[in-house]
This record gives structure tokens, C-alpha cells and sequence, in this order.
């Protein structure tokens, strides 16, 4: 008999349903030798048990609390979000770990992530489980020898045969186990999960816990020990897990496996011809697939090279807040602003209301999130790339630092990161905002606290009201859904805002009752004008002709050159092109409405009509 190879017994449970052999046997009918002080039944040594009488090829491997300890014995790396070891003996060469050690390593490791996570007071809890297609092609062409069971030997599936849809995508039933693994662990209270110690793996739940508060006693109580409620909408805390191996997944990368079967969302058949024909000679080529018989023989096994790796990341489902703002001093951008690598103006508006608000969502400190050329890579991605791919992502990223304003923003913005500002449109830095405000959303990014009170809004409001001296003044704030930033985005483009200014006319209206240009004016009522893209902005907006209305206009007299003027437009009017006409941008502007030319002084939003937010 030539070597065998390992295969977990979860995995060979789901192979023998597959092709309908009898199961192996349960771990609960296998007689194990006792040792005292862990829980559950233990190998003696430290070693799995291993079935070799089940299957002709595979040695079945049964894992236990004390023979999962080896994972940890020689797993690599300080990361303690990934999950992944070389040179583990008995690794099962379907799953690549990823069954074999659900129940006593990942389970309990994601599960003590969520326990000494910030989030203290949330409720709900979501899983998300992504494995990488390739990890299904390498399962079914392991299951294609495990086929050749007992009483049929060495035979293979028919190639025309289709794969039963159940089976064909790994991903879909080791999302569902590991998830239902995972709530275990926390659908319970941690002081109910003590009293039940249902899950295998309490033990090394418990140790990792330890682990991860890097206190060597077992047994403290984490930070977070309620019971959540488990939710398939990503709301409360939020655990993304992915597991690849780098070995294989060029499998699924459309080069060696036709790009149809490339996804896990493909809808379309396979049959075991796919495997053959694309799969096995892969697998030889990389040297996972090896005859060791003789010539001529039929002595092939499997070399598989380390575990899968699986990175998770915790997060929180963003928290909105919505209010309005009024604007009381000129000079005040609504964000930071950068040019030229310096920053203009002292301060923004929008760090004016998220700053007193923030350290309320992160008691633990506000630390700005670092600004990362690779931020939206994951894990696994990064710690894959050469050393010269690192390298050269290193020199161009510090090339980005000298111009991106986000990278001098992550350096000297408070909180930059945790918040997200969003607006029904904006004012310009020398504009106000008066009258009722503006509506605004204040998006906390992935919170540590949850739960709000209407106290809390009246802290926040009183806060921020009260600093820079009052520059900025909010009001109406309250909690709202994530769909409000759809629904403000469409708002601010179908409002009608008021606006108040102080104008100057080179022609001299002496007598405005009798000045018929000045009453032409004042009588306007839904003026259509079109607007060129003002020069002031071309630098970022594309050059168009943009039509708009003007509601209605009434001129105020300061005396015969100087006017107060209060107009209604259209949402998306430039009112300062409005006015001085943008060297004919504008057509027809104020300017020519009364016959001389006009500019603009100083200007004022007195109100936006805005419902249904």
C-alpha cells in the first residue's frame, strides 16, 4: 500500500454523503484513550486519532482539544487576525485545515476577537465568509479519489457526470458551519457561556482570550460579554472572514480553469471533465499531485504545503447622526483644505461638529486611521506580495505623501478616518449659512459605542454649539437609517433656496420707483438663465452649460449704486456668476437686467425648502 493521504472527518462525512458510501464513524463511537484535565476525549500523546481501516486511500483524521494545541504549536506570524501555520502533520489535504480545525481553532479565535473587541453595548452580530473559489476546485478533485471507496478501488467519476450543485461550491457549506460554529460562542452571555461550556473548543476560547488581552490568566472576563442576536444585514458588529491558500488559487484565476467556473457565483454546471482536464495537471505541475510508484504504477498522493489562511476583521456597522447646521462666520470652509502642502484656515466646519462628538463613540481615544496606499487591499493580499512588489508600493507611496491631501489630512485632521460629513450641498468658504440650516449627516465609522440617548443629542448639541465661539451652530439632531445619505443627495439636487446679498451696480439708480429696469427686476418670476462653468471652478468641474431658473428677485436700496438683494433659484445656481456675469458665462445676469454692470459683495444663504429627510 503506498501512502496515504489525511482527510479530515468533516470533510469525508460531506464526501460520503456525496457519492452516497457509508459515513465514517462518529468521533462519539470511537474509543479513545482518557487523560484528565481537558475536556472531552483526548488522544493520550497529543496526536489526533487517525482511521485507517475506512478508506483504502485516505487516512481519516479525527482532531481533538488536545491534538488541535499542535496548530499553535507551530504557527507563524504576530498577527493575531490570521489564521494559518506550516508543517502541520496530518493536515487534510481537501480542506487544507479549514474543516479539521473549525471547531477547536477558528470558531473559538474569531469568537474570542469578539469578545475583547470595543463594542460593548451592541446587540447584533453578522458573520461574512468568503473562500476563495480555488479552494472548492482543489475539495472536488480531492473527493474525485476519494470516489474509489471500498469495493470500487481506484475508480474516478465519470468526466461527463455533472457535480451535484450542493457540492460544487466549498464556500457556500463551510460559510454556514463556520458561522453556526461562531454563534456558539456568542448567542450566549459570556457568564452563560461558563455555566454551558457547550462548544468543543471552549478551552482554547478561553485562551485566546487570554491571548488577545495579553494577560496570561485564563479565565479573566473579556470587555465584551453580552449576548448577541445574530443579523444577515450587517448591522452591530461586523466579522468579514476570507481564507485562501497562495499555492492554489491561481486555479481560479481564469488562466487554468475557464473564467466560467471562476466564481463563486457561478450559475452555470460542472461536470468531473473540468477537474481533469484543467485541475490535475495544475496540481501536478505545482507538485501537489505526485506518483510515487514505480513506473507504470499508480501510486499518486496529495502534498499539500501548509494551512489555508483565514484573516477576519471586526468592524462596526457605521452609525448616523442628522441635523442641520447654521454657518455664523465667513472665512469657515465646510472641509479641511489643503494647497500647496499647507493648510488654509485654522479649522472646518465639519471638524467643528464631529470633534466634540467623536471621543463620545470611541471612549477608548480617537486615533486618527492612518492613510495606506494598500487600504483597500486585504491581509492576505499584502503579506503575499514580493519583496519587491512591497518595495516599490513603499517608494510610491511615499511619493503620494507629498501631494495627497488625504495623507496631510490623516497627519493633522482629528479623527480623520472615524467620520464621514455629508451635506445637502455647501456653501463657499466666505458664505453663511443662516435662517434654519442646513441639513447635514455626520456618518461614525465603525463605532465603538451604539447606543444614543436624546441626552446624549442635547450634549452633543450644547457642545457644539458652544465651541469656537459659536462659529457653528447645530440643531434637530437625531439618529437616522444608512439610506440618508440616498435620500439627501436626491433632495439637494430638486430644493429651492433663498439666498440674501449685498450688491453693487456701476449704473446709478437715483429713483428705483421710476427706474424701469430696477421694477423689471424686482418682477421677475422664474427667470431662465443658463450658466457656463464659472471659471473660478473649472479646475474641478467639467465644462458644460447648465440651465437654471430664478425664482423671484427683490432689490433693496442702500443708496443709488448699492443694494441689498433677496432671491429664491434653483438648487445648483452659481449666484455670484448670477450677479457679475462671469465675463458672459452667464447669460442673462444681473448685470444686464439693469443695465450696468454688477459685482457682488457679500452673500448669504437664508434658507433651503427641504422635506421628506
Amino acid at each position: 500500500m503506498g501512502q496515504r493521504d489525511a482527510l479530515c472527518y468533516m470533510c469525508a462525512l460531506r464526501m460520503s454523503i456525496m457519492y452516497q458510501a457509508p459515513p465514517p464513524a462518529p468521533p462519539s463511537r470511537l474509543r479513545l484513550p482518557q487523560t484528565e484535565g481537558v475536556e472531552g476525549t483526548i488522544h493520550d500523546d497529543g496526536a489526533p486519532f487517525v482511521d485507517e481501516a475506512y478508506h483504502p486511500h485516505f487516512s481519516i483524521v479525527y482532531e481533538t482539544p488536545r491534538s488541535a494545541l499542535r496548530f499553535f504549536d507551530v504557527e507563524t506570524g504576530e498577527n493575531l487576525d490570521v489564521i494559518a501555520c506550516q508543517n502541520l502533520p496530518f493536515l487534510c489535504c481537501a480542506c487544507l485545515g479549514l474543516y479539521q480545525f473549525m471547531d477547536y481553532v477558528h470558531a473559538p479565535a474569531v469568537a474570542a476577537a469578539i469578545r475583547t473587541s470595543p463594542y460593548i453595548d451592541s446587540d447584533r452580530l453578522s458573520v461574512n465568509v468568503n473562500v476563495h473559489r480555488s479552494m472548492s476546485f482543489l475539495w472536488l478533485m480531492v473527493s474525485t479519489v476519494f470516489y474509489g471507496a471500498h469495493g470500487r478501488e481506484g475508480a474516478l467519476p465519470n468526466p461527463f457526470a455533472v457535480i451535484p450543485e450542493e457540492h460544487c461550491n466549498f464556500k457556500d457549506f463551510f460559510m454556514s458551519d463556520l458561522r453556526a460554529r461562531i454563534l456558539q460562542y456568542t448567542t450566549y452571555s459570556h457568564a452563560e457561556l461558563k455555566d454551558r461550556k457547550t462548544p468543543v473548543g471552549y478551552e482554547i476560547y478561553l485562551r485566546e482570550i487570554a491571548r488577545r488581552s495579553k494577560n496570561a490568566v485564563i479565565g479573566t472576563q473579556p470587555q465584551t460579554i453580552q449576548a448577541f442576536i445574530y443579523s444577515p444585514e450587517n448591522e452591530g458588529v461586523i466579522v468579514d472572514i476570507c481564507s485562501e491558500h497562495h499555492r492554489v488559487k491561481d486555479l481560479a484565476g481564469g488562466d487554468v480553469v475557464p473564467p466560467q467556473y471562476c466564481s463563486n457565483r457561478c450559475d452555470g454546471v460542472i461536470n468531473y471533465g473540468v477537474l481533469y482536464e484543467y485541475v490535475q495537471p495544475y496540481l501536478e505541475k505545482i507538485g501537489w499531485w505526485v506518483n510515487d510508484g514505480a513506473a507504470g504504477g499508480q501510486l499518486k498522493h496529495f502534498v499539500v504545503e501548509g494551512t489555508a489562511t483565514i484573516a477576519f476583521n471586526l468592524q462596526h456597522s457605521n452609525i448616523m447622526l442628522i441635523g442641520n447646521y447654521r454657518k455664523m462666520k465667513r472665512d469657515l470652509s465646510q472641509s479641511p483644505w489643503f494647497a500647496y502642502g499647507e493648510r488654509v484656515g485654522a479649522f472646518s466646519l465639519q471638524e467643528i461638529i464631529a470633534n466634540p462628538i467623536l471621543p463620545f463613540f470611541f471612549p477608548e481615544g480617537v486615533a486618527s486611521v492612518p492613510w495606506m496606499a494598500e487600504a483597500n487591499e486585504s491581509t492576505v493580499q499584502i503579506e503575499k506580495r514580493s519583496r519587491c512588489e512591497r518595495v516599490s508600493a513603499d517608494q510610491q507611496h511615499l511619493e503620494e505623501q507629498r501631494v495627497n491631501p488625504q495623507q496631510m489630512a490623516a497627519q493633522r485632521v482629528f479623527g480623520f478616518g472615524r467620520y464621514k460629513f455629508h451635506s445637502a450641498g455647501r456653501e463657499d468658504v466666505d458664505v453663511r449659512m443662516l435662517g434654519s440650516g442646513r441639513p447635514f449627516v455626520l456618518e461614525i465609522i465603525s463605532p465603538s459605542r451604539q447606543r444614543v440617548t436624546p441626552q446624549d443629542l442635547a450634549v452633543f448639541e450644547e457642545a457644539v454649539n458652544k465651541s469656537e465661539k459659536g462659529s457653528v451652530e447645530i440643531s434637530d439632531l437625531r439618529v437616522t437609517d444608512a439610506d440618508i445619505t440616498v435620500r439627501l443627495a436626491r433632495h439637494s439636487q430638486s430644493k429651492v433656496k433663498k439666498y440674501r446679498c449685498v450688491v453693487w451696480c456701476s449704473r446709478a439708480i437715483v429713483d428705483p420707483e421710476h427706474d424701469d429696469y430696477f421694477q423689471a427686476v424686482n418682477a421677475v418670476k422664474d427667470l431662465d438663465i443658463e450658466q457656463r462653468t464659472p471659471v473660478r471652478v473649472l479646475h474641478r468641474r467639467s465644462m458644460q452649460v447648465r440651465p437654471r431658473m430664478i425664482h423671484s428677485i427683490r432689490l433693496m436700496p442702500l443708496n443709488a449704486h448699492w443694494f441689498l438683494m433677496d432671491l429664491e433659484t434653483q438648487a445648483g445656481t452659481y449666484v455670484k456668476e448670477f450677479v457679475h456675469g462671469d465675463m458672459g458665462r452667464t447669460k442673462p445676469h444681473l448685470g444686464a437686467l439693469l443695465n450696468g454692470r454688477t459685482d457682488i459683495i457679500q452673500l448669504d444663504v437664508l434658507g433651503m425648502e427641504m422635506e421628506g429627510l
